[in-house]
């Protein structure tokens, strides 16, 4: 059958055949069955697509909603359906099926203004592509709050209520449920806007604005809300509580501070110091030096923001200089104006501090001896709070070489440096100690001791300030005289007052910038006249108004000498009994004394401070160990200050050119020789030379007398040779060490360090006789769990006998050489802080972290161990392991009765805590001269 379309549009056509009647001119005849079939046609035709929304040329608001009917005959593929306004399509247009296709609607959101075009398209299943269009003008239209406060906080006392709109007619405000559309203007066209003066004041607190009206250009009926909240009331924020971290009670710079408050208010929002910061009520901060807590000397505050943008700060809280010691002293009274009764010293034990004043153009230098670790105690009384750093030990490199002198006939010029870290605030004075003072707070105080000489603890006759004015540097030396300050004259920039506690706070530094006399050609001439420094025992020091307090930041003395030294020995070498003689060359001095001091040797030891009073007894004892040994004695009768025995003798001789120190009872070797004079109770001359005393008989038969040269000093390192592998222990029935020990394993990396006086048990606490070190293959270390955050550095030591215990920690150190470190560098990319020894755990089957420290600089990593195993060095990522020059144990050995310390007095400038808070250095810097000062 052929069948012929009147239309390809692909439509289809059932086609049923009926056989009505069959003639055949044969025969037979056969039979024949129908089969009913479709015919379709082909689809040439698109789709319909008529959009009925928006009319053609109609003008609509930049939301646009689109609808369409798309129909085809053949079916619509509803995958090709899009819907574009102004090139841009709508994302997931609804489609619904109808008879003969579909519809299909969309809106297009924030359409931009201007002329648009609406375009539908669509394609059939065969592939018929068709499209419609419509010419559209998008205008704005609707109302848009400006400024928009919905969900927004306000401080301000009339905030801004207004609205924009676009194509909307009858327009109405209403606030909070109350049309205000009478108390509104209209500035200008299409803005809405509420009127105060006609509305009156707003009220705090939340508020909801809806503006409505009919749309002109659908019709329809087009509303905004927004909700806002008014407060205009400071949060009020109060300190209930401010906890230190060092444990003195005080708030300090450069420690953490936590900070408890409370913030009364509707809307809170945030309370901050610095970069700490909490929006909890009530809550704490934390706040450290990471967080801005580096200056004292400063007023502080915590301030409170809340959402509406007010702001308020707490009453004021006192920060201070982060002191070791506060002094408490009531009977201190005044001193030309300056309350001490309230005092603080700074921590003058550490290097930063110690160091921070070196002076420059003296004659020479009163040079130490080698200094390694002090122990230090320190007993605060009833008046006194230290801190935690009270009892630290004072660390090897603490204290200056040695202190320098002048020669007052010889002129000169003084100049020094400053530098003190976190200190913005400080005035330098330079002042004459009192000899008899001083003399008396090494002998640790006496009954003999009277009120005006403890008054006197520094000149008042003399005193220089520092200080600055009309833009410039400079200095005064003044006299204090009762409660006036009087001017005797100085150089460059300096702002004078009468009243001293005005003049120091005018004249005051910032000493972590640093101040050098040299800079600014500030240096004091020494000499006798009248603003020139003459013969005497001065100190430079940094002190500061902190608050309450009179405070002492840092000190570095040094020596005038009336005189040059005409000191000589008798000879460079001398043999053990024969006396080394010291010889003046002028007329005998009223005194002469002279101290020989052993070279070569390390001095460790401890000093004692007991604070219960204060005053010359504050003093109790110092104690020089030579090279460890704990036999000590008086180093000079009346002084003291204790010595090993055999490391060094005093001798004292009046009205003598002459004078004889004793040498039976010391060791062979190089010693140093200090030599003094002292006319009418002050240092007149020094000088210093070495000498060398043998056991046997000098290798020159005639010695020659030596010259004595500007300064002194001596290096090198003393004690018991190291071991290899193991050692026996010299132990006492107590369980402790008679001598220290070291004991470095085969391969010379790794030492252990046993301080005399170590408690040394094995696991069953018996004594411990023997110990040693292995180094360990790392093939038979012990494995490290998978997973771990840390992994194996390389080199590992067995300690035995395993169990065995020490009290203290002893030092596990590993020393690597240049190539060695540079690889243990690399595996801990660069950090030293990530290197870290651990000790295995056998039963947990664990590594377990000991307390270490890395040194870069000796390329030494460090750990205290309580008991043997087997100990490895690792590298664990975020460790922060200290990197700092590790300390060593030191043994206190048993203190001697000292005689009772003498009460301060009612009067004085603020020398009597100066003198307790550097009274170390003086001892240590200078303390061959002071130990000798009197019979």
């Amino acid at each position: 059958m052929d069948c012929t379309a009147l239309k390809n549009d692909g439509s289809s056509t059932t086609l049923n055949l009926t056989i009505i009647d069959i003639e055949e001119s044969r025969v037979p005849v056969y039979t024949y069955t129908t089969v009913n079939g479709t015919f379709t046609t082909l689809d040439e035709v698109a789709p319909n697509i008529i959009i009925t929304s928006p009319a053609d040329g109609a003008t609509v608001p930049q939301d646009v909603a689109v609808t369409a009917t798309i129909t085809d005959v053949g079916g619509v593929d509803q995958s090709s359906i899009s819907i574009t306004v102004g090139g841009v399509a709508i994302t997931s247009p609804t489609i619904t099926p109808i008879t003969g296709g579909c519809t299909v609607s969309g809106t297009a959101t924030n359409v931009p203004l201007g002329a648009r075009t609406v375009v539908v398209s669509a394609s059939d299943t065969s592939g018929n592509h068709a499209s419609a269009t419509r010419n559209i003008t998008v205008a704005e239209s609707g109302i848009t709050f400006d400024p928009n406060l919905d969900g927004t906080f306000t401080n301000k006392t009339q905030p801004v209520i207004s609205a924009r709109y676009v194509e909307v007619t009858g327009v109405r405000m209403f606030l909070d449920g109350t049309n205000v559309t009478a108390n509104t203007t209209t500035p200008s066209s299409g803005v809405i806007t509420l009127d105060y003066s006609s509305y009156g004041p707003l009220a705090d607190g939340v508020h909801t604005v809806v503006v409505n009206g009919t749309s002109t250009i659908d019709s329809s009926v087009l509303s905004a809300t927004e909700t806002f909240t008014k407060d205009t009331v400071l949060p009020v924020v109060v300190v209930t509580g401010i906890s230190d971290s060092d444990g003195d009670g005080y708030p300090e710079a450069n420690e953490d501070l936590t900070i408890a408050y409370t913030v009364t208010d509707a809307n809170p929002d945030v309370v901050w110091i610095g970069s700490a910061s909490n929006t909890s009520s009530p809550g704490t901060l934390v706040y450290g030096s990471a967080q801005g807590n580096t200056l004292g000397n400063r007023n502080a505050t915590l301030t409170a923001v809340d959402k509406a943008g007010n702001s308020n700060t707490s009453s004021p809280f006192h920060i201070y200089n982060n002191y070791l010691a506060y002094i408490d002293e009531s009977s201190a009274g005044t001193f030309a104006g300056l309350d001490l009764t309230k005092t603080a010293a700074y921590n003058v034990f550490t290097s930063e501090v110690a160091q921070a004043i070196s002076i420059s153009g003296g004659a020479g230098e009163m040079n130490l001896p080698t200094l390694g670790t002090f122990q230090k105690r320190v007993t605060a009384g009833s008046g006194v709070v230290v801190d935690n750093r009270a009892n630290d030990d004072i660390t090897a490199g603490t204290f200056p070489t040695g202190a320098p002198y002048f020669v007052a006939p010889s002129g000169g010029t003084l100049n020094f440096a400053i530098n003190v870290p976190n200190i913005d605030n400080a005035t330098i004075i330079i002042g004459m100690a009192n000899s008899s003072f001083v003399d008396q707070v090494l002998r640790g105080g006496s009954s003999s001791v009277s009120t005006s000489s403890l008054e006197q603890a520094l000149s008042k006759e003399k005193i220089v300030i520092y200080g600055k004015g009309g833009g410039s540097y400079g200095y005064k030396f003044v006299r204090i005289t009762g409660s006036t300050a009087t001017d005797l004259g100085g150089s460059g920039g300096f702002t004078f007052n009468t009243d001293l506690p005005t003049m120091i706070r005018a004249n005051s530094y910032d000493l972590s910038a640093g101040f050098n006399t040299a800079t600014h050609g500030l240096g004091l001439p020494i000499g006798y006249d009248q603003t020139e420094l003459g013969p005497g025992e001065y100190v430079i020091m940094a002190i500061t108004l902190d608050n309450d307090r009179v405070a002492a930041i840092t000190a570095m003395p040094f020596v005038v000498t009336e005189e040059a030294s005409q000191f000589s020995t008798s000879a460079g070498m001398y043999s053990l009994g024969d006396p080394v003689v010291v010889n003046w060359g002028g007329a005998a001095p009223q005194n002469v004394a002279a101290v020989l001091i052993r070279e070569g040797s390390t001095y460790t030891g401890n000093v004692t401070l007991d604070l219960t009073t204060l005053g010359t007894g504050s003093l109790q004892s110092m104690y020089l160990l030579g090279d460890g040994n704990e036999t000590v004695k008086i180093l000079y009768s009346g002084a003291n200050v204790w010595i090993s025995e055999g490391y060094g003798n005093a001798a004292r001789a009046a009205n003598a050119a002459t004078l004889n120190i004793p040498t039976s009872d010391l060791l062979s070797g190089t010693y140093r020789v200090h030599m003094l004079a002292e006319n009418g109770g002050n240092l007149t001359a020094y000088g210093s030379t070495s000498v060398q005393l043998f056991a046997g008989p000098v290798p020159t038969p005639t010695p020659q007398p030596t010259t004595p040269p500007s300064g002194g000093g001596g290096g090198g390192r003393g004690g018991f040779a190291p071991e290899t592998g193991s050692s026996s222990l010299l132990i006492g029935s107590e369980g402790k060490l008679l001598r220290p020990y070291t004991i470095r394993s085969p391969s010379g990396i790794t030492e252990l360090n046993l301080p005399l006086g170590t408690y040394a048990v094995d696991a069953d606490g018996n004594p411990l006789s023997e110990v040693s070190i292995d180094d360990l293959d790392p093939a038979d270390l012990p494995a490290v769990p998978a997973g771990a955050a840390y992994t194996f550095a390389g080199h590992a030591v067995v300690c035995s006998p395993s169990g065995a215990r020490f009290d203290p920690a002893i030092s596990l150190i590993f020393t690597f050489n240049a190539d060695q470190w540079s690889e243990i560098m690399q595996a801990a990319e660069y950090d030293a802080s990530s290197l870290v020894v651990k000790w295995y755990d056998e039963e947990a089957g664990e590594w377990e972290t000991v307390p270490t420290v890395v040194d870069p600089a000796t390329r030494t990593v460090t750990a205290s161990v309580e008991h043997f195993t087997v100990f490895g060095l690792f590298v664990e990522p975020g460790a922060v392991t200290p990197v700092v020059t590790p300390t060593t144990p030191i043994v206190t050995p048993t203190t001697p009765t000292t005689t009772t310390p003498v009460t301060p007095p009612a009067e004085g400038f603020p020398w009597t805590y100066v003198v307790i808070a550097v009274v170390i250095i003086l001892v240590i810097a200078v303390g061959v001269y002071y130990y000798t000062r009197k019979p």
